[in-house]
């Protein structure tokens, strides 16, 4: 609309001109070197303004003509860097598809059409672990490491390269270098915590998770790093010291068992018989089990029957309604003779969580009161009853026949739960 408006104003002033010119006639003539030029004014004029407008033409061509090279230049580098893009995406999509020759091919076309070394470096290195070079990858990562601007990145993947060949020194090592350019980076926290702790540097893990935000996952990691701090300085003969880290580390964690069982052993050796039982008696409260349990009985050693199942009692008070206390009294009620509370204790807790486990103690019971017959009916059942709980890892599944900082299969820090499995997934999904 503008357009036409403008083209409609245009015309009126020519036509304007026009008659102006027409309502004024005249001649002009020119002598210039014995030559005599005259015509009507009006003439002269549109001879004068189609002379401009070929000059004019004659000048934009020129100019179109000088610039042509530029042009073509930035067309050609336009299309270059179009290609480069399209390689470097259709590189990305061939490594996620684990095609690594055709992530190379893309690779090598994206350094020929891109002046872009970093992105290319990073196509390069991926599509050379795609393939299986890891010589071609290392250099490329290399590489990265020498630029500030991918000197992360490069760090990055050479300590993923070192993690997979098993190299846990070296990529400590790198992962150090690379928490020195970003210091607050959860990979590089997550990765220098789990290097500390694969290579026992107990004390550093500690200072890592100190760096770390707060939360209830990585209080109870710090809990399991005190413990393993615990147990190294027991092996060192520092009982002293290992007494109080193992008792932060229950106080941390309240239901990490092995804690409060580790310090209560630590504690009753040290003649601290008091501290002992406060320390199980809270871990109890917070999550019964069996290591707590065992090292309850083992404070009461030197009680008689009817003694320790008094106290048994009393101790399954702080966690009544858990299967655990129940199976801790009915223990103790068998060893009491006390057959009918012994059965009502273990009866409740085959109805609470029925296992293996209760179906021995079960066993035990009939044959004290019953005989060896009713005893091997029992024992019959065992291998019917579901399987009692184990110390699980919750990343990579795995069972272990005790508790330890981190998974035997896997390395996973605090990835032992006591559970079936499903209750150990879920305290480390929450």
């Amino acid at each position: 609309m503008i357009r036409a408006l403008l083209l409609v104003a245009v015309l009126t002033a020519l036509g304007a001109g026009a008659a102006w010119i027409a309502d004024r006639p005249g001649r002009i003539a020119v002598d210039w070197e014995g030559w005599r030029i005259e015509t009507e004014a009006g003439v002269a004029i549109a001879l004068l303004a189609i002379a401009t407008l070929a000059f004019m033409t004659i000048i934009g061509a020129l100019r179109r003509m000088a610039a042509a090279p530029v042009l073509f230049s930035r067309w050609r580098a336009r299309r270059r860097r179009e290609g480069g893009y399209l390689a470097l995406t259709r590189g990305l999509v061939a490594v996620a598809a684990g095609d690594g020759a055709e992530a190379q091919r893309q690779a090598r076309r994206a350094a020929v059409l891109l002046d872009e070394p970093p992105l290319v470096m990073l196509l390069a290195a991926q599509a050379a672990q795609a393939a299986g070079d890891d010589v071609g990858a290392t250099r490329q990562y290399q590489a990265m490491v020498e630029r500030p601007e991918t000197e992360f990145l490069g760090l990055r993947g050479l300590i993923a390269q070192a993690r997979r060949r098993g190299d846990d020194a070296e990529a400590l090592r790198l992962v150090e270098r690379a928490r020195a350019l970003r210091p607050r980076a959860p990979w590089v926290q997550e990765t220098l915590l789990q290097l500390q702790s694969a290579t026992g540097q107990w004390s550093g893990a500690e200072r890592t998770l100190e760096a770390m935000p707060r939360g209830a996952q990585n209080e109870h990691r710090r809990a399991v790093v005190l413990l393993a701090q615990a147990r190294a300085a027991a092996s060192a003969g520092e009982t002293k010291r290992a007494a109080a880290l193992a008792a932060e580390a229950a106080r941390a964690a309240p239901d990490l068992a092995p804690a409060a069982a580790e310090a209560a052993r630590h504690f009753a050796a040290a003649g601290e018989a008091r501290k002992a039982r406060k320390t199980l008696e809270a871990a109890w409260r917070a999550s019964p089990h069996p290591e707590i349990a065992a090292a309850w009985a083992a404070l009461r050693s030197g009680d008689s029957p009817r003694e320790r199942l008094a106290a048994a009692r009393e101790f399954a008070a702080l966690a009544p309604a858990h299967p655990e206390s129940q199976m801790l009294v009915g223990e103790a009620a068998i060893a009491a003779r006390d057959f009918a509370l012994a059965r009502d204790a273990l009866e409740a807790a085959r109805r609470a969580a029925d296992g293996r486990r209760v179906h021995r103690l079960l066993a035990e019971l009939d044959r004290a009161e019953l005989g060896e017959a009713a005893a091997e009916e029992e024992l019959r059942r065992v291998a019917a009853a579901p399987a009692d709980p184990v110390w699980r890892c919750a990343s990579c599944r795995a069972e272990a026949e005790g508790w330890a900082p981190q998974c035997p299969r896997c390395g996973a820090l605090d990835g032992l739960a006591w559970s079936d499995g499903r209750l150990a997934l879920a305290r480390h999904q929450g």
